[in-house]
């Protein structure tokens, strides 16, 4: 069944995209985590809080794509960016499934052109069917590169081809170049500093999840922007590899050294010298006793970079399910092993992690696979709050609001964060978000939780500008980790209901999270 996948984009003012602090500056997301850093902060006003595919309230317009969509969208230039499968089928001449990059008009959602890569004769293995393009894209001017499901950097003209199809600048396939062998599926999302460009090789176990085909080819490699050639590669895992690779590369400035830092397949996350490659720290982020799968995480998070620290969680393909995890706080500035030396603080009260965290105003909001969003002070960890929101969670922070976008159920905004302020929100009903793997979708809310995954109908959505929020609460009290309360399931025909929590009056005295049940039968 074709579905159709759902992007988000905010229809403002001009004024209100003159951006500050960890924002592109421009208005546009260009990559993953908007910036270098991969900080998900935007200091965007007016985001909408609700929005409805069928009235088309708050939605500005749709476009179709596969039936699965992982590659985070990306807006740049004009244009939006989206990875997703070959189930729609836009060029009959490349039939079959295949991992497909697709490009939009960002002003009215007119398809563009697409690029749609065979599936690697290996199968599943190295590239699982019907994921699609599971790297998001970074954009810089007139040229785009992503990682495409083959195991290839490539380099495309924004533009495409004048018929529908990509323009290819270049390529680098990791497998033919370094020997890299993906395990399950390529996924890094790019990120560049000067004439670099950095990608994940995705390098990892065979399907026996025991041996590893190519434990000397690089995690990361560091290629010229213009040429496609390798100006260096690092591999500090070697047979050390737990699973796969799946984290992506962050940039930033620590100190005077402008650094690269990417969790790697051991369970360590490093730094190095962006324009050397040179190691400049290591930091294990599992404890001395841990032991794998069972309490030794491998890391998929991408680290965020904020004031010479790093910020990172650890986890487990969420085929593993939900486990003990571990979020850390670390001084980028140190040197060597520097998994004593270099911490900040541990927090241990996070689940298993595939998040990117957000920080805003002295928080750290932090989001779990077993549900839970945890906002903690960045410099002490001190706990301000933490809330369960029944589903597995991805995260990104604009307007004073926290985002959460989920995998089942429902969907739930947070006003202010830690002791800051609470609202309500406006009751009506709407759509609520959906992740996996560090990739959102969105699809209506259905009658029923078990029902929501298979009634999800996936489109590319751009939303406009909705009611902020409305009035301010009292700070919360200590509650910590208490969950929420379970929703009552709807009756056919709740299409226009919209429900609270049973004892949504307490918490909203108590808790920065907001709830609002929505429920519409299935679409």
């Amino acid at each position: 069944m074709k579905r159709a996948i759902l992007l988000a984009l905010i229809s403002l003012p001009l004024s209100l995209w003159l951006l500050l602090a960890s924002d592109p500056g421009t208005g546009d997301w260009p990559m993953w985590g908007g910036t270098p850093d991969r900080n998900m902060l935007s200091f965007m006003k007016g985001i909408p809080t609700t929005w409805d595919i069928k009235t088309k309230k708050n939605v500005k317009w749709m476009a179709q794509l596969g039936s699965q969509s992982y590659g985070n969208p990306v807006v740049a230039g004009g244009q939006v960016y989206a990875g997703t499968n070959n189930e729609l089928v836009r060029n009959p001449k490349e039939p079959g499934d295949r991992g497909v990059l697709m490009c939009f008009r960002e002003s009215d959602g007119k398809f563009l052109w697409q690029q749609a890569n065979a599936k690697l004769a290996a199968g599943r293995a190295l590239d699982w069917p019907f994921q699609g393009v599971c790297s998001s894209p970074l954009v810089e001017g007139d040229r785009l590169y992503y990682v495409t499901n083959r195991c290839e950097a490539m380099c495309l003209d924004t533009h495409g081809d004048g018929n529908g199809g990509a323009k290819v600048i270049w390529k680098y396939d990791m497998i033919e170049e370094v020997g890299a062998s993906p395990h399950n599926m390529s996924n890094s999302s790019p990120v560049s500093y000067g004439n670099l460009v950095f990608v994940g090789t995705a390098n990892g176990q065979d399907e026996s999840h025991v041996h590893i085909p190519s434990p000397r080819a690089p995690s990361m490699i560091a290629l010229d922007k213009n040429t496609g050639k390798k100006v260096w590669e690092v591999n500090n895992v070697g047979e050390r590899i737990l699973h796969g690779q799946w984290s992506s590369p962050a940039v930033g400035k620590v100190g005077d050294v402008v650094q690269v830092v990417m969790g790697e397949g051991d369970g360590y996350v490093r730094g190095y010298e962006a324009e050397t490659g040179k190691k400049l720290w290591e930091f294990d982020l599992n404890p001395k006793d841990s032991v794998w799968p069972k309490t030794r995480n491998e890391v998929i998070a991408t680290p965020v970079i904020w004031e010479n620290k790093v910020f990172i969680a650890n986890g487990q393909d969420p085929e593993h399910g939900e486990g003990v995890g571990h979020l850390y706080a670390i001084d980028a500035t140190k040197r060597g092993d520097i998994t004593e030396t270099g911490r900040l603080w541990h927090y241990d009260k996070i689940r298993r992690s595939i998040s990117t965290g957000a920080i805003y105003n002295g928080l750290l909001f932090y989001s779990d696979f077993s549900g839970f969003l945890h906002c903690l002070d960045v410099n002490t960890e001190a706990i301000l709050d933490a809330r369960s929101a029944v589903g597995h969670l991805g995260i990104a922070y604009g307007d004073q609001r926290q985002g959460l976008h989920r995998r089942r159920g429902w969907r739930r905004v947070c006003a202010g964060g830690g002791q800051g302020e609470e609202a309500d929100l406006p009751d009506q009903h709407g759509q609520l978000g959906v992740c996996h793997r560090g990739a959102c979708q969105w699809h209506a809310v259905c009658d029923e939780p078990q029902r929501a995954l298979g009634a999800e109908r996936e489109q590319v959505i751009f939303v406009g500008q909705a009611p902020g929020l409305q009035r301010p609460l009292r700070p919360p009290s200590s509650l910590t980790g208490t969950p929420w309360p379970s929703p009552s399931t709807c009756a056919p025909g709740c299409s226009t209901a919209n429900r609270d929590s049973p004892n949504s009056a307490a918490w909203r005295k108590a808790s920065v999270l907001l709830e609002r049940w929505w429920c519409r039968t299935r679409a």
